[in-house]
């Protein structure tokens, strides 16, 4: 009996010892209210709110601390973050009240700095606030000076008209450290929306080109762990994601539309520069005017081991071009696969692209000449234009369904200039299992599919039309070409050992093949043109192989 009083007795001992720790931990809730809060009061209820921004952000915030900001209310002027609190225990920038009456609560402001500044810190989230600043950037999430911030969540957030003027690089969302040793770490941008700005979300960081005297690794020196989720862009004047100075990102489930409406320079819906290690899956990309640039995919210099995977691209300038700068960038082992190009078809497309920049000096056994092991496979492309497959290298096209609209075509070599001397750059590598429909077909592709694929419609503005019919030709049919290929197709069909042309990997659907006269007429004329052009586009340093 004694035994048992005296564990009691010491276990209501902890519970008074621990209870106060428990009690700072779920920290303290703060409100703001932009037309009835005095800044005298304790903000400590709803009562008691303070009123602006400037009495919010002059606090040192702990774990568990909550600010929130009246909804439909305006707030002028911008909030900086003091105090970190952990990934279990973040402190909350967030809105209270009825946000579906009264909408979300607005942060704007027409000044040239941020609205919310993330820096130095660890250990927050921002949600359910609407951010606003026409000559201005929005959040800025950054560390310096050796810092590491970690462990932070923006959700449920929206900007718009976040400078939204010609060629002023601000943006809506930027992820940034500087210096030797400081880095960003497990960042999740989640269901927001941006529309109506200059650009959508940049990342930047350290890199070999920039600054190599700091730079160690991909492991050791990007970011690591961002994850962007359910993110909606549209309506921009130059780029949507800017992948930069990152290790292990993962981008899905976004929808990145009428970008890139400005031509003044070279600027894509993603495009990726000095990254590793990323996987860009059940994108919608469409709709991108700048003939400069304007392709859904593009793996530019130092990108390495990343997969564009089951993304539904329609309506660009250009499906793909992935651009190595020059001969001293590394773009090594990236992926494209189970993805659905639809008339992106106003400017070439290329698979490895040289471009001369003179960027970096580069000691002469760091020089590859091509892009390595690329993988393109498993995808369906339907009316593009000219396809460049120079400079690659130990590449693999494979599984791909092309239906071209007369001025299709496919280039393999190319003739160029290196240290005042003639070299031809050509591709190296497999080009196999492929079905060709309306375009030419190059001698250089083997077992290949002449035919119907097979799809269930005709439909260009539905991507349900391109499935494959039970009776298509292609099921079964493709080959094995990774160990790792994924595990579901572009319909969201788990992958099975029986692989399919295409990017749909399914038993095939009960639909009958669509198929009629007219259009296997225009099929055949279209394979006829898509030859001629072929011959007819020769150019003094450009080589073709059939």
């Amino acid at each position: 009996m004694k035994k048992a009083l005296s564990i009691a007795l010491s276990l209501v001992f902890m519970l008074c010892i621990c209870l106060p720790c428990f009690a700072g931990l779920q920290g303290t809730t703060y409100y703001v209210d932009g037309s009835n809060g005095d800044d005298s009061a304790s903000g400590t209820s709803p009562d008691t709110a303070w009123k602006s921004l400037d009495k919010a952000t002059a606090n040192t915030y702990s774990a568990g601390d909550k600010i929130l900001l009246k909804a439909g209310e305006i707030f002028n002027g911008r909030f900086v973050t003091y105090g970190s609190g952990s990934a279990d225990t973040p402190i909350v920038l967030g809105a209270y009240g009825d946000t579906e009456k009264d909408g979300l609560p607005i942060i704007r402001s027409n000044g040239e700095g941020a609205l919310l500044d993330i820096y130095n810190v660890s250990g927050w989230t921002v949600e359910n606030i609407e951010f606003t600043n026409p000559n201005g950037s929005g959040l800025v999430i950054a560390s310096d000076n050796g810092k590491i911030s970690s462990d932070i969540t923006v959700r449920d957030c929206v900007f718009h008209d976040i400078c939204n003027k010609e060629l002023i690089t601000k943006y809506p969302i930027n992820l940034s450290s500087s210096g030797e040793f400081s880095r960003l770490n497990n960042i999740t941008i989640k269901d927001c929306n941006i529309y109506d700005c200059g650009y959508g979300i940049a990342m930047g960081g350290l890199t070999a080109e920039w600054t190599p005297q700091w730079f160690k690794s991909p492991e050791e020196s990007y970011n690591t762990n961002y994850l962007i989720d359910g993110v909606s862009i549209n309506n921009l004047l130059y780029d949507g994601i800017i992948i930069g100075s990152i290790y292990g990102m993962t981008i899905r489930n976004c929808s990145i539309l009428n970008t890139c409406l400005v031509d003044d320079h070279y600027t894509a819906p993603m495009w990726s520069h000095h990254a590793s290690n990323f996987v860009v899956e059940n994108c919608e990309i469409a709709g991108a005017l700048n003939e400069k640039d304007g392709m859904a995919v593009d793996f530019d210099g130092w990108t390495t081991d990343s997969v564009y995977q089951c993304c539904y691209s329609h309506d660009n300038v250009r499906f793909i071009r992935n651009c190595c700068y020059d001969n001293y960038t590394c773009n090594d082992n990236c992926i494209v696969r189970y993805c659905l190009s639809v008339n992106d078809n106003k400017g070439e497309n290329s698979f490895a692209q040289l471009l001369t920049s003179g960027s970096v000096d580069y000691k002469e056994d760091q020089k590859p000449k091509y892009m390595t092991n690329f993988g393109f496979y498993n995808n369906t492309i339907i009316n593009s234009s000219e396809i460049y497959m120079i400079g690659l290298k130990d590449a693999y096209i494979a599984n791909n369904i092309f239906v071209g609209d007369m001025t299709s075509a496919f280039l393999f070599s190319r003739k160029t200039i290196e240290d005042d001397k003639s070299v031809i750059l050509k591709f190296d590598g497999k080009m196999t299992n492929n079905c060709f429909r309306g375009t030419p077909v190059p001698s250089i592709a083997k077992n290949n599919y002449i035919c119907n694929p097979g799809f269930v419609g005709n439909d260009l503005t539905d991507k349900n039309s391109f499935m494959l019919s039970k009776n298509s030709k292609l099921i079964g049919k493709g080959a094995k070409v990774a160990d790792d290929m994924g595990e579901f197709d572009f319909y969201g069909n788990a992958l099975t050992d029986n692989i399919n042309i295409g990017c749909y990997g399914g038993e095939g659907e009960n639909q009958p093949a669509y198929s009629n006269a007219v259009d296997n007429m225009k099929s055949i004329i279209n394979t006829i043109l898509g030859a001629i052009y072929n011959f007819i586009y020769i150019c003094n340093d450009t080589y073709w192989i059939f």
